[in-house]
């Protein structure tokens, strides 16, 4: 993977852990309004209860399905952050902030570090190269780890 591929995948990500943080809200909400949806339509309650219990079991699944993905997704925000934080330069770490974890335009960015679209983009050339070496790096120590 190269360097831009991996840092992209930090708004992929958050966009993942959103996603399951409102899935886990719906099964929630869901869980709750069949059981007053129940109650409503006078089901005795051990029948209620049996159905209640099923329904447990089958969103508990669910959910810790979504739970694994947002631990995942979590790892690779925290992977991402501990790459930056590994890059000397601060200019680099800075502008590699603003661009894929913050998103901001080239021309944001022109402003918020008072630089020139050409030393911009020697930044930007100079900061993926570094984050390229730094996975680089880290997927030796893995390799070498196993």
């Amino acid at each position: 993977m190269n360097s831009k591929d991996y840092l992209m995948r930090y708004n992929e990500s958050v966009k993942k852990i959103r996603c399951g943080e409102e899935q886990i809200k719906f099964l929630k909400d869901l869980y709750n309004d069949i059981d007053e949806k129940l109650v409503n339509c006078g089901v005795s309650k051990k029948i209620r209860e049996d159905c209640l219990k099923k329904c447990r079991s089958e969103t508990t699944k669910v959910r810790n399905k979504v739970v694994r993905s947002i631990n995942e997704n979590m790892t690779a925000l925290n992977d991402i952050y501990s790459v930056i934080n590994k890059v000397e330069n601060p200019d680099y770490a800075q502008f590699l902030t603003y661009k894929y974890i913050n998103g901001y335009t080239y021309d944001e960015i022109e402003e918020l570090m008072y630089i020139s679209r050409t030393c911009l983009f020697d930044i930007n050339r100079e900061a993926l190269s570094r984050v390229q070496e730094l996975i680089t790096e880290k997927n030796k120590d893995k390799i070498y780890m196993s």
